[in-house]
Protein backbone atom coordinates (compact mmCIF):
# COMPACT_ATOMS: atom_id res chain seq x y z
CA UNK A 1 0.00 0.00 0.00
CA UNK A 2 1.37 3.42 -0.92
CA UNK A 3 1.82 5.93 1.86
CA UNK A 4 1.37 9.61 1.13
CA UNK A 5 4.20 11.90 2.20
CA UNK A 6 3.40 14.56 4.78
CA UNK A 7 6.28 16.76 3.62
CA UNK A 8 7.56 17.84 0.21
CA UNK A 9 10.95 16.37 -0.69
CA UNK A 10 13.56 19.09 -1.15
CA UNK A 11 16.72 18.89 -3.25
CA UNK A 12 19.75 20.63 -1.78
CA UNK A 13 22.57 22.63 -3.40
CA UNK A 14 25.11 20.80 -1.25
CA UNK A 15 26.32 17.24 -0.85
CA UNK A 16 25.20 15.33 2.23
CA UNK A 17 27.01 12.06 2.86
CA UNK A 18 25.16 9.35 4.77
CA UNK A 19 26.97 6.73 6.85
CA UNK A 20 25.86 3.92 9.12
CA UNK A 21 25.84 5.56 12.57
CA UNK A 22 27.02 2.36 14.27
CA UNK A 23 29.89 1.37 11.98
CA UNK A 24 30.74 4.55 10.06
CA UNK A 25 30.36 2.63 6.79
CA UNK A 26 29.49 5.00 3.92
CA UNK A 27 26.00 4.33 2.55
CA UNK A 28 25.51 7.05 -0.07
CA UNK A 29 24.57 10.65 -0.81
CA UNK A 30 21.27 12.43 -0.25
CA UNK A 31 19.23 13.14 -3.39
CA UNK A 32 16.42 14.91 -1.54
CA UNK A 33 15.28 15.28 2.04
CA UNK A 34 12.52 16.41 4.36
CA UNK A 35 11.90 16.05 8.09
CA UNK A 36 10.00 12.79 7.56
CA UNK A 37 12.47 11.05 5.26
CA UNK A 38 15.14 11.12 2.60
CA UNK A 39 16.15 9.53 -0.67
CA UNK A 40 19.74 8.59 -1.32
CA UNK A 41 21.88 7.22 -4.11
CA UNK A 42 24.47 4.51 -3.50
CA UNK A 43 26.79 2.21 -5.41
CA UNK A 44 25.42 -0.87 -3.59
CA UNK A 45 21.87 -1.77 -2.62
CA UNK A 46 21.05 -0.94 1.01
CA UNK A 47 20.46 -4.22 2.86
CA UNK A 48 17.82 -4.56 5.57
CA UNK A 49 15.02 -2.27 6.61
CA UNK A 50 15.89 -0.71 10.00
CA UNK A 51 18.91 1.60 10.02
CA UNK A 52 20.58 4.10 12.29
CA UNK A 53 21.76 6.78 9.86
CA UNK A 54 24.27 9.56 10.36
CA UNK A 55 24.12 12.61 8.10
CA UNK A 56 27.46 14.40 7.66
CA UNK A 57 26.66 18.11 7.38
CA UNK A 58 28.45 20.43 4.90
CA UNK A 59 29.12 22.91 7.71
CA UNK A 60 28.33 23.33 11.40
CA UNK A 61 24.56 23.81 11.73
CA UNK A 62 23.11 24.70 15.13
CA UNK A 63 26.43 23.64 16.68
CA UNK A 64 26.34 20.20 15.01
CA UNK A 65 28.68 18.66 12.41
CA UNK A 66 26.43 15.63 11.94
CA UNK A 67 23.05 14.28 13.04
CA UNK A 68 21.95 10.70 13.70
CA UNK A 69 18.49 9.17 13.60
CA UNK A 70 16.58 5.90 13.16
CA UNK A 71 15.13 5.29 9.71
CA UNK A 72 13.35 2.55 7.79
CA UNK A 73 14.29 1.69 4.21
CA UNK A 74 10.94 1.78 2.40
CA UNK A 75 12.20 0.76 -1.06
CA UNK A 76 15.35 0.32 -3.16
CA UNK A 77 15.67 0.26 -6.93
CA UNK A 78 18.54 -0.17 -9.37
CA UNK A 79 18.95 2.79 -11.69
CA UNK A 80 19.06 1.68 -15.32
CA UNK A 81 22.33 2.24 -17.14
CA UNK A 82 23.97 4.07 -14.25
CA UNK A 83 25.13 1.22 -12.02
CA UNK A 84 23.78 2.85 -8.87
CA UNK A 85 20.84 2.33 -6.53
CA UNK A 86 18.26 4.69 -5.09
CA UNK A 87 16.72 4.05 -1.67
CA UNK A 88 13.87 5.85 0.04
CA UNK A 89 13.91 6.09 3.85
CA UNK A 90 11.25 7.16 6.30
CA UNK A 91 12.46 8.63 9.59
CA UNK A 92 11.27 6.82 12.70
CA UNK A 93 13.04 8.65 15.50
CA UNK A 94 14.53 12.13 15.24
CA UNK A 95 15.03 14.65 18.02
CA UNK A 96 13.51 18.11 17.72
CA UNK A 97 17.04 19.57 17.56
CA UNK A 98 17.88 17.35 14.58
CA UNK A 99 14.58 18.34 12.94
CA UNK A 100 15.67 21.97 13.37
CA UNK A 101 19.01 21.12 11.69
CA UNK A 102 17.17 19.62 8.69
CA UNK A 103 14.93 22.71 8.50
CA UNK A 104 17.98 25.00 8.61
CA UNK A 105 19.65 23.02 5.79
CA UNK A 106 16.50 23.27 3.69
CA UNK A 107 16.24 27.01 4.35
CA UNK A 108 19.87 27.61 3.35
CA UNK A 109 20.44 25.04 0.58
CA UNK A 110 16.96 24.05 -0.63
CA UNK A 111 16.45 24.26 -4.40
CA UNK A 112 12.76 23.50 -4.87
CA UNK A 113 11.26 24.83 -1.62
Amino acid sequence: MLQKRNHKRIQLRCTLEVVDASTGTPLGQVIDIHIGGLRLTSIKPIAGHAHHLKLLLPEVVLEKKSISFAAQAAWTRKEDGVGSYTTGFSVHEMSSVNQDVISALIDKYGVNK
